[in-house]
């Protein structure tokens, strides 16, 4: 299990430099949205619960608002309903 914790915190952590350096990119929006939603998934993985629906909820979010400020993009609608 210590193991399993070590390795999921390790993911995290770069997955949080991943969040970071797409604020600053091209398609940031989307690496954003994908970058949580992982976290999200390694939040879960460790127990976090509550951290781990915080970040679904903004990468849902995020989601949310590439859809609608990209209402005719098939990618962006698909992707909304992961």
């Amino acid at each position: 299990l210590r193991l399993k914790q070590d390795l999921l915190s390790t993911g995290l952590e770069g997955l949080r430099k991943v969040a970071t350096s797409a604020k600053s990119s091209r398609g940031a929006d989307e690496m954003m949205a994908e970058a949580h939603l992982r976290m999200g998934d390694v939040f879960q993985g460790l127990g976090q619960h509550s951290e781990a629906h915080q970040q679904y909820d903004l990468g849902h979010a995020i989601r949310q608002e590439v859809a609608r400020l990209r209402a005719g993009d098939r990618e962006a609608q698909r992707l909304l309903a992961l």
